[in-house]
């Protein structure tokens, strides 16, 4: 645990090339989370949802005053509030209809975030969140059990909204 709480992981740039860039999360972070969730929509229309990164606010209430450049490429850098706590964002991945993944940072943490939509032959989609967190403390103001329970209330936002975009 006493390692945990002073692991502050590797830097930005690094999370952003060599593990986010090679899709992975930090296995090595004191808090990790995945949670998927099946959508009853083919993947472009959750696609559809997800790239519209400035409307997130609207259709998934836990993000807050998400400012992006219009168009999503990797590199593209923005910010945005999670249940209220600013983050600084820069996309990773950018992979239509498959990944989108991003890095982030607040105060002294380091995330790494993935979206990742699987087509079903049934014509929906998986959708797949997964996170790493790391920074000094990290575990005293977070914990994995908070991020699953954040992940499954954005994972059935996401849902909603590509449902209703049918």
């Amino acid at each position: 645990m006493l390692r945990q709480l002073f692991y502050n992981g590797p830097s930005l740039e690094t999370l952003y090339r060599e593990y986010a860039q090679h899709h992975r999360i930090d296995r090595q972070a004191a808090v990790q989370a995945i949670d998927d969730i099946l959508i009853n929509a083919p993947a472009d229309k959750v696609w559809t949802v997800l790239a519209d990164v400035n409307s997130w606010a609207s259709s998934n209430p836990i993000f807050s005053n998400v400012q992006f450049p219009s168009e999503i490429v990797v590199g593209a850098k923005g910010s945005f509030r999670l249940n209220g706590f600013p983050i600084k964002a820069t996309f990773a991945v950018v992979n239509p209809g498959h990944e989108l993944s991003w890095v982030g940072e607040a105060l002294w943490t380091k995330a790494i975030d993935r979206l990742v939509l699987e087509s079903m032959s049934s014509g929906s989609t998986r959708l797949q969140m997964e996170e790493s967190l790391a920074g000094f403390l990290v575990p005293l103001m977070s914990s994995s059990t908070r991020r699953h329970e954040q992940h499954r209330m954005s994972l059935r936002n996401f849902k909603a909204a590509a449902e209703a975009s049918k």
